[in-house]
């Protein structure tokens, strides 16, 4: 889900470094037993990104360095993923449907439905005044962003005046069996699976960030050199946060400085 993640701030740039811009988002992800449901907060620099998907893990982008940083901070370990351009593929592209007006937590809304095969989903956008209190003079939207597409994500402006406020992706992923006992397979068998993830906007806010929320903590271990966990899931990760209805309650609270995660442990 990372790549995901990373789509959502493609189309929306700091036009100065002074300070950072900090988004709040709800992700719910459907198509396993449980639905898995979190809050990402993203903090944005100029020429860096910090991802946390929960208080257990925590990705820093930096693309001066060519690739990114993953922390893992119950294990505090780290591993270092290099960027690979071999590993992208294009995939068709979109058709944009206008499914005209709606309503998306009580405000106006334009929803538009898009496929491109295997894949499709909707998006909602509202006007970006609804997050940018200060205006959009400080925020501008890339050559693309007045072309609807599956990459698109909440966050992203769309013609300087609206924003993408809530998205929904349905795709179809291959995920691997566990092994039935005495089971005589040679390899892993895969099935597959229809998985919808929908992200919701909560907040945008601007603030400055210390230098060490891009940096590497001292007292992380290169994960490459320490024993395996026994288990990589969180289950307290799971089931937290908002899992829909009417967000702008929410959003006024993180806007008055409510906690976004759990407290994770930096070095200091």
């Amino acid at each position: 889900m990372k790549k995901i993640c990373l789509l959502i701030f493609v189309a929306l740039y700091l036009e100065r470094a002074s300070a950072g811009l900090q988004i709040l988002t709800s992700n719910i992800i459907q198509g396993f037993a449980k639905p898995i449901t979190n809050r990402v907060v993203t903090k944005m620099e100029t020429n860096s990104m910090r991802i946390d998907t929960d208080a257990s893990m925590t990705t820093i982008v930096l693309p001066n360095a060519g690739g990114d940083i993953q922390l893992f901070h119950q294990a505090k370990t780290y591993r270092w993923l290099a960027n690979d351009p071999s590993s992208e593929t294009n995939s068709l592209a979109p058709i944009a449907v206008s499914a005209g007006e709606t309503i998306l937590n009580d405000s106006p809304a334009q929803l538009f439905c898009w496929t491109n095969g295997p894949d499709h989903g909707r998006i909602w956008i509202v006007t970006s005044e609804k997050f940018l209190k200060s205006g959009t003079n400080k925020f501008v939207a890339n050559k693309s962003a007045s072309v609807l597409t599956a990459n698109l994500g909440v966050g992203s402006l769309f013609n300087t005046n609206f924003i993408i406020a809530q998205t929904e992706r349905t795709s179809l992923n291959p995920v691997s069996m566990p092994a039935m006992p005495g089971a005589n397979i040679s390899g892993t068998v895969f099935t597959n699976v229809m998985i919808t993830q929908t992200s919701s906007l909560i907040s945008i806010t601007e603030t400055n960030f210390s230098p060490t929320e891009f940096a590497l903590p001292s007292d992380y271990q290169d994960a490459a050199t320490q024993p395996p966990p026994q288990n990589q899931i969180n289950p307290a990760a799971l089931g937290r946060g908002p899992i829909g209805g009417n967000l702008d309650n929410l959003r006024k609270e993180y806007e008055k400085g409510r906690p976004m995660l759990a407290p994770i442990p930096y070095a200091h």
